[in-house]
């Protein structure tokens, strides 16, 4: 087997806190009116395994959030209001991507004090609603149903917890709101994360910097580097291919301990998001994904995935 899970850590986004209780340059906490609307614009496109369908063009979505104060933070009830295919497109690579917008098209989570998403609301009943969504764009063959019930498997196997690491641009916004910096001062943070594919969390090294402050404009530029643990990232590459040879030959691994060692995934993300002080949310944030995977034949492949998204508060 040589293909080597790019989706999954390029969904991998860790969540951030800094307070060490001192006085800081810059202190900007999310200053959210009360039911709160956000218009989220998400534009993508990417180079390397699984990003083909696009040929190197861009996709656009739009969604609208509703948020409301919560204990602990905030939940939100996010809805697609809009999506840019590019032209060109088969309509097998259509028929994918709008398959693949069905599952997110209505859904509702808890965030914390940053909005980052922590917990899914009703997820069973969520991973249904997005199956039935995806059964009726699917043609009707086998081979499609089969994919279809397999993913609404993997999902309902997932915790309300988990289900909320795979909401991946939703986090790449909200990692940069709520911290307190120095400026050009860099901070390192130890983290980790739920695995959305069972097994021990994921864990990584983030750096973050304030790169620019701007007290007259009421902005400021954040700089966010992650660089996933080395080890748990192979672990979890050795895992996830154990599991699909197995699945794929009956319940039994074929594929030989030696060459699942030799596998190896490196995984980086950079982001920086300009943020409103009045506001404390991100208006902007462009975001890259570099992964570097070497199989069992020690081939080496990259996937590279990039992301311009900004926040609107709806006045």
């Amino acid at each position: 087997m040589q293909v080597l899970p790019f989706a999954i850590f390029a969904s991998v986004l860790l969540c951030l806190s800094i307070n060490d209780g001192m006085a800081k340059d810059y202190v900007a906490p999310l200053n959210l009116p009360k039911d709160a609307k956000i218009d989220l614009k998400i534009e993508r496109n990417g180079d390397g395994p699984g990003t083909e369908i696009l040929s190197g063009k861009s996709i656009t979505f739009r969604y609208r959030q509703m948020i409301t104060v919560a204990k602990t933070g905030y939940r939100v009830h996010q809805i697609l209001t809009g999506t840019d295919l590019p032209s060109g497109l088969s309509p097998a690579a259509r028929a994918g991507i709008e398959q693949g917008v069905a599952a997110s098209r209505d859904v509702s989570y808890e965030a914390d004090a940053s909005l980052t998403p922590v917990r899914m609301i009703d997820w069973q009943a969520q991973i249904a609603s997005a199956v039935q969504a995806m059964s009726k764009i699917a043609d009707s063959s086998p081979d499609a149903m089969r994919a279809i019930k397999a993913a609404g498997q993997q999902f309902l196997r997932m915790t309300p917890e988990q289900g909320a690491v795979t909401l991946r641009e939703q986090r790449m916004v909200s990692i940069a709101q709520g911290l307190a910096l120095d400026l050009h001062k860099t901070v390192f943070v130890d983290t980790q994360a739920a695995n959305p594919l069972d097994g021990g969390p994921i864990k990584a090294v983030l750096s973050v910097t304030l790169e620019n402050l701007d007290q007259v404009g009421k902005s400021a530029d954040v700089h966010i580097h992650q660089q996933l643990d080395p080890e748990t990232a192979n672990q979890i590459t050795r895992n996830l291919v154990r599991a699909l040879s197995a699945k794929m030959s009956g319940g039994k691994s074929k594929v030989a301990e030696a060459a699942l060692s030799a596998l190896r995934i490196e995984s980086i993300l950079d982001c920086r998001a300009n943020i409103s002080i009045e506001s404390g949310l991100a208006t902007k944030t462009d975001c890259v994904s570099t992964i570097t995977g070497v199989d069992q034949n020690a081939r080496s492949t990259t996937r590279v995935d990039r992301w311009t998204i900004s926040q609107t508060l709806v006045r």
